[in-house]
């Protein structure tokens, strides 16, 4: 004897789900977002984009710096 199909199940081709009447096609989930949403992703977007160029410009503007302490470092354990 087959087992009994319950309120939920899936159907073996995974196109549809007993509602205990029938199989209605699924419909499926879309998720779309909302204003919100993509308001908060361009600020994490622009957010992202502002701290790569602050990056870049730290990292010019301290070129000299580390390049005289690392050869100051260097020269005083050379000196030991």
């Amino acid at each position: 004897m087959p087992n009994p199909v319950r309120v939920g199940q899936i159907s073996a081709d995974d196109h549809s789900a007993w509602d205990g009447g029938g199989w209605p096609p699924d419909q499926g989930h879309r998720w779309k977002p909302t204003k919100t949403a993509h308001r908060m992703q361009l600020l994490a977007g622009s957010y992202l984009l502002l701290a790569g160029l602050f990056e870049l410009v730290l990292a010019t503007l301290s070129h000299d710096f580390v390049r005289q302490s690392t050869l100051a470092v260097v020269e005083r354990q050379n000196r030991g």
